[in-house]
């Protein structure tokens, strides 16, 4: 697997990733001497000279700067992937990247609009951000954009730029299908479906599953409004007198939790829901319990956010584009698989 080039800077001055980080982003930590190797890495591989790259590549002279605007995106591993290959692929095109991770500096309402005026960025890329007062200020900017995922009821006409989302419909409808084919028939979904347009595509499809195959939906089974996810998901399920077959789970993460809450519950195995997730993160290990998700190509999704960018920069008078990646199900057996 190739080396995103922020980890091949890292690896030939034997220091981390986030050190590396550290210096590109002006962040406090670092020592002054180790920035200036950094910079002088940095400054090697923007000439062709990155150990593991093949030779320089050409600087569109038109574009000379993108911004990432980011909330929480150092909080999991699958949205520093994406924040390590959209470095990376900038960093391999000459073009300056500008990281604003727009929840740990606070920055002000009132100052948003200024950090990306369009003297300072020619573009930017927004990602996991679900505020609707920062979205509706970036979305005025006259700035080409490109934002992945967005509050549910969006449109690229809302948003005033390129949106790209994981499908949910299809892939958690696929999952639900495979559960009821199992023998399950009474099922939960667990995601707060008011979050994030992809969450809510993953209940439609859940929904829409369920309606397909005439099987009733018991809303005390499901819980789709959440605001700390470990507490509610825990009172959810303390307050059950019983179990449904399965549990949908929006996510990898949620699957998480429900597992080990689970675990603490001393239930048989065969009393126990089967589990699915979303979006095959590995730090859950939940391919160890055989539960089924959905995998999504981290690196990828990053190419494609800079890549289409990239188009809307060079093609700002092109149509706003609504992109749906397909990605595949990974179907497990859960060790306690209904009978």
């Amino acid at each position: 697997m190739k080396k995103t080039m922020l980890q091949q800077i890292a690896d030939s001055l034997s220091l981390s990733r986030v050190t590396v980080w550290k210096v590109l982003n002006n962040r406090p930590g670092v020592a002054p001497e180790t920035a200036q190797r950094v910079l002088e890495a940095v400054r090697k591989a923007q000439q062709g000279n990155t150990p593991g790259s093949s030779g320089s590549v050409s600087l569109d002279p038109d574009i000379k700067s993108i911004t990432l605007v980011a909330a929480r995106a150092n909080s999991a591993t699958f949205w520093t992937q994406i924040v390590d290959q959209i470095a990376s692929d900038l960093l391999l095109q000459k073009i300056r990247f500008n990281y604003v991770p727009i929840d740990a500096l606070q920055i002000p309402l009132s100052e948003i609009s200024d950090i990306l005026s369009p003297n300072k960025t020619d573009g930017k890329i927004v990602l996991n951000v679900y505020d609707e007062k920062i979205i509706s200020i970036l979305s005025r900017i006259n700035l080409p954009k490109v934002f992945f995922d967005t509050l549910p009821g969006y449109t690229v006409n809302d948003l005033n730029g390129d949106l790209i989302l994981l499908d949910g419909e299809y892939a958690v409808g696929t999952i639900t299908n495979d559960l009821i084919y199992k023998g399950c028939r009474r099922i939960g979904f667990i995601g707060d479906i008011h979050y994030a347009r992809t969450n809510f595509m993953r209940w439609k499809g859940f929904t829409d599953a369920m309606e397909n195959n005439s099987l009733a939906l018991e809303n005390r089974f499901c819980l789709t409004k959440i605001n700390s996810y470990r507490d509610d998901i825990s009172a959810f399920l303390n307050g059950l007198d019983e179990m449904p077959d399965a549990f949908v789970c929006v996510n990898d993460y949620v699957a998480f939790l429900v597992l080990n809450i689970l675990n603490d519950y001393r239930l048989s195995d065969t009393g126990k829901p089967i589990l699915t997730g979303y979006d095959d993160s590995r730090e859950f290990l939940l391919d160890q319990h055989g539960i089924t998700t959905v995998h999504v190509k981290n690196k990828l999704l990053g190419k494609k956010l800079v890549n289409q960018l990239l188009f809307r920069i060079e093609n700002p008078e092109a149509d706003f584009e609504e992109i749906v990646i397909i990605p595949k199900v990974v179907f497990r057996t859960q060790a306690f698989k209904k009978d």
